[in-house]
């Protein structure tokens, strides 16, 4: 292998490393930081959930109070009328089928209120798995960064120090292109697979090939810009 294809080798090496494990310790912080998200909106989901729930049971009490007042007055009022004791029959009449009309409205109120409990009580159970399940979620997240924290740490500060290194030893020619390839997030190596480059497909000239092949010459692919490695 060519001499300038050991040194872009061994800078692009250490850099693909240190990509792996920025990349690794980024999507750790991310995925905590996705967990305080939702558990913020479980928690906020849950203090809704708590409200309807209450809102409905206070209307179902409300209900319920409204209906024991009109059924306690219709049983007095047919009492009176039952009993002869009524200042007006007619008028105590119409007020009984009034109050009669009026306790049936209440009582399909209440049906539909306690199926809104049920409903309610339901959203709130779901909730509260919702929230136990964010809980979890980001306690795991938090002991996966804990875990590999101090880990990557470490590998980065063992392998900055040789990327430095292997930096210095390139050539000062090769060093704004390979910076350039890093820029548009190229690979910096590629192979020539049946003559074309495997990461843009471009033809690799007989010549170009043959030089690579014996370590006469480093090239790089016309297509993509990556050094071209020995098969």
């Amino acid at each position: 292998m060519h001499q300038d294809l050991v040194a872009i080798s061994n800078v692009w090496q250490c850099d693909a490393r240190i990509d792996v494990l920025k990349a690794e310790h980024e999507g750790l912080n991310r995925a905590i930081k996705e967990a305080e998200a939702a558990l913020l909106a479980a928690d906020a989901a849950l203090t809704a959930a708590q409200s309807a729930l209450a809102t409905v049971k206070a209307a179902d009490r409300a209900n319920t109070r409204e209906l024991d007042d009109y059924t306690k007055n219709r049983r007095s009022t047919q009492q009176m009328i039952d009993t002869g004791t009524a200042p007006d029959y007619a008028a105590a009449q119409r007020q009984v089928a009034s109050l009669s009309a009026r306790i049936d409205s209440l009582e399909n109120a209440g049906l539909e209120l306690i199926e809104g409990v049920e409903r309610a009580q339901e959203a709130l159970a779901a909730a509260e798995r919702t929230r136990l399940q964010a809980t979890a979620t980001l306690a795991a997240a938090t002991a996966a960064l804990k875990s590999r924290d101090t880990p990557i740490r470490k590998e980065l500060g063992e392998i900055l120090p040789r990327r430095e290194a292997a930096w210095v030893a390139l050539d000062a020619d090769l060093k704004p292109q390979y910076f350039d390839q890093r820029r548009k997030k190229k690979r910096a190596l590629v192979l020539s697979i049946d003559r074309t480059c495997s990461q843009c497909s471009t033809f690799v000239p007989p010549q170009v090939y043959l030089d690579v092949e014996a370590g006469r010459e480093a090239h790089r692919c016309t297509g993509c810009g990556g050094w071209l490695l020995p098969t």
